[in-house]
């Protein structure tokens, strides 16, 4: 089906087309629409070769085919025949070209604009596809052609955290992917933003990755937040002079559950053989009462706390290894959360010492833990700094892959996570334009 004649200016307008092209008809095909257009002769003829202005239009090209942005929710393909020109001055020959189309895609520039803002989005590539109305393989290609250079200066806060790799580099030698299994989250916790992930989490590798900043970007660093990662720390020793390297209280406290949870199950563990199994089926059930925070439950008022508390009590009684460890979690707390800032070094020099004299092992090993990163875990409750924004970034970059069906070239992979967890940031006010309107100043067509 063809429409006759459909030269009205506002239908160029609407289908994001420039003033200088005329749209001389439309064909609607199976999938999209064709519109044919015409260019008006170039006016600003200048050589691309030797700059000369001397230039007149040798001939037409024939038709060629590129796609632009859907229109009513249908694809769009457009059909044109671009001027080919000729230089007097230098006899060299060259096609015009047109802002409005992309230099190397088959596509217009304003596709190409939507496609980037898409991929800014948590959709797959087959999602960005059909909601512009193109194939996978050239949302692919809009992504090959994004750059994606290192970061060209360092924040002031870096946070730094791992997560679990799934992409790499392709192997030709054994036609696999050879995949980390971790990658690397560099960002700005100051802003929210992943400013850079690297594919691995090794020391050498992320020294000499920092190395390729000057030293100015580097003593801009003032805060260095990490986990309890050597790595990580050593390359805030030896990389950032100026940082104070902080410790999430999310990773002490998850090392303390982790001791917690192994004192249940060597307890379990001591139990398999005996026949009572109420006291195996009370440990065994308790594993999530063990990590709570009772500071937290007070605060959001929980009507089963009085239960909980109770079975725990009868747990205590019968192991008190675990009434040893919960306390030391439930003071932990007390110390992050109550004691304030000038007497949080004592009381945690307390604490480590009782812990270390108890007599049960996984609690001394978690003394001796503590007692190694207290300097940095005290710079954490001092500078008020956390890795939370990591932790929340991971988590996006999780669900991203979920999304994608995974990514497998890293650098491909890269691009992906900068642009949607990156310094991009879009404007999403989808009823401005109403309240531009309700206030007289709304667009007139």
């Amino acid at each position: 089906m063809a429409v006759k004649n459909p030269t009205h200016p506002k239908l160029t307008y609407l289908a994001g087309l420039p003033d200088d092209v005329i749209i001389t008809n439309i064909v609607k095909r199976e999938n999209c629409d064709e519109f044919y257009i015409t260019l008006k002769p170039p006016e600003h003829r200048t050589c691309p070769n030797c700059g000369s202005n001397d230039c007149v239009i040798k001939e037409i090209s024939p038709a060629q085919t590129v796609r632009h942005v859907p229109v009513a929710r249908r694809g769009t393909i457009l059909t044109f025949r671009k001027y080919r020109l000729f230089c007097k001055t230098c006899n060299a020959t060259f096609f015009e070209q047109l802002e409005w189309l992309h230099p190397s895609l088959r596509i217009t520039t304003l596709l190409f604009l939507n496609l980037c803002l898409d991929l800014t989005q948590m959709l797959s590539i087959a999602i960005i596809a059909s909601i512009n109305g193109v194939s996978s393989s050239v949302v692919s290609s809009v992504l090959d052609n994004i750059v994606w250079e290192r970061p060209p200066c360092l924040p002031e806060t870096l946070g730094i955290d791992e997560f679990s790799g799934t992409s790499g580099e392709w192997d030709p030698e054994t036609s696999k992917w050879d995949v980390n299994k971790y990658h690397c989250n560099l960002s700005d916790v100051d802003c929210g933003i992943i400013i850079d992930i690297l594919p691995q989490i090794d020391s050498d590798f992320l020294k000499q990755y920092f190395r390729g900043f000057p030293p100015s970007q580097r003593a801009r660093v003032k805060f260095f937040c990490c986990d309890m990662h050597r790595g990580f720390a050593s390359v805030a020793r030896d990389i950032f002079p100026n940082a104070r390297i902080c410790i999430d209280m999310f990773h002490v406290v998850n090392l303390i559950n982790r001791k917690i949870d192994a004192i249940r199950i060597r307890l379990q563990n001591e139990m398999k053989g005996q026949e009572d199994t109420q006291k195996y089926r009370l440990l065994k059930n308790a594993a999530r009462s063990l990590k709570t925070s009772e500071i937290k439950q007070e605060r959001l008022g929980n009507s089963n706390n009085a239960k909980r508390l109770e079975r725990l009590k009868a747990l205590f009684d019968l192991f008190p290894d675990l009434a040893l460890a919960y306390n030391a979690l439930q003071e932990f707390h007390f110390i992050s959360n109550k004691v304030p800032l000038l007497f949080r070094k004592s009381y945690l020099t307390d604490w480590i010492a009782q812990c270390s004299n108890s007599h049960v092992p996984e609690l001394q090993s978690l003394a001796h833990s503590i007692r190694h990163w207290r300097g940095y875990i005290q710079n954490a409750w001092e500078y008020s700094r956390s890795n939370g924004t990591c932790e929340g970034l991971n988590n996006k970059i999780e669900t991203l892959t979920r999304v994608s069906f995974g990514l497998h070239s890293f650098e491909t992979f890269r691009k992906r996570v900068l642009l949607t967890c990156g310094p991009i940031r879009l404007a999403n006010e989808p009823f401005a334009i109403f309240r531009e309107k309700r206030n007289g100043k709304g667009i007139k067509f």
